[in-house]
């Protein structure tokens, strides 16, 4: 390979390793806001006896941020690459003598690599805007909570 192509797989490999930390640290931190969300509410509904619409609605928020949680538990799920492995997790398939012809055969390997990264990142990003619409429907949700408990009250 070119110098050119080598810069631009390396440059692109490392955009991608970035973004996937990103999408890592993006679902830990909604993950963490939505378990708060979910104490808040545990916490306030103790407190008070709501009707049986606001119970409902409020269910059907639970039950969305609930969905926002596992999504997110999916996005962080680690990829090791199921039957068809690339890198680290390929390398633990292998023997020290594949390692090292894996080593030296490395830069054809690397687009490789950088397909299936990008992949990964894809399928990160597609659950966290899964889980932000979950979590958006249910704040909406408890929000409608409350008020149909004021209004009901």
């Amino acid at each position: 390979m070119t110098d050119r192509i080598d810069q631009a797989l390396d440059a692109d490999l490392n955009h991608v390793n970035a973004e996937i930390a990103r999408t890592d640290q993006k679902a830990a931190l909604l993950t963490g806001l939505a378990g708060a969300a979910l104490a808040v509410v545990g916490g306030v509904v103790k407190d008070y006896s709501l009707p049986l619409t606001a119970q409902i609605i409020g269910a059907l928020g639970v039950a969305a941020l609930l969905a926002a949680i596992f999504l997110l538990f999916q996005t962080i799920l680690p990829d090791t690459g199921g039957s068809t492995p690339v890198g680290w997790p390929r390398w633990a398939t292998c023997t020290p003598d594949q390692v090292l012809d894996e080593l030296r055969q490395g830069q054809e390997r690397r687009a490789e690599r950088l397909c299936a990264m990008s992949r990964i990142a894809v399928r990160k990003m597609r659950g966290i805007r899964q889980a932000i619409h979950c979590l958006r429907g249910g704040i909406c949700l408890l929000t409608l909570t409350a008020l149909t408990a004021r209004l009901l009250a």
